[in-house]
């Protein structure tokens, strides 16, 4: 830690890349959870859709190499239809009146020779 404001890093390996397609359909990649290893690296992540009256964030997967540079090999061409556990009932206020449903996906586990999600 460069102080208790600031973490200092290098970086060490950049591989540009983008999927403008799901972009453009979709929205971008606005945060995700921890990558899964298996025989390559999977990153589920949120990204945000406009809807006719609100937005709503949901989920989409990338792949990743399972080597470095860890370069992204597959990109997304829909977005994971993850349900939503609490239906359309909130269990907190809105912080975000333009926001309607938000699924964040928290995370992926390779089990038995299959994935499941979670999600908050």
């Amino acid at each position: 830690m460069a102080s208790k404001d600031r973490v200092d890093c290098a970086e060490i390996i950049s591989t540009p890349w983008e999927n403008s397609e799901f972009s453009r359909r979709y929205g971008e990649l606005r945060g995700g959870a921890p990558p899964q290893q298996v025989a390559a690296i999977i990153s589920p992540f949120a990204t945000l859709l406009r809807f006719a009256r609100e937005y709503r964030y949901v989920a989409a997967v990338y792949g990743f190499s399972g080597a470095p540079p860890f370069a992204p090999n597959a990109g997304p061409r829909n977005r994971l239809r993850l349900p939503n556990p609490f239906g359309g009932k909130r269990i907190y206020p809105k912080l975000n009146p333009a926001v309607g449903e938000v699924i964040y996906p928290c995370g992926a586990v390779f089990d038995g020779g299959e994935w499941s999600s979670v999600t908050e």
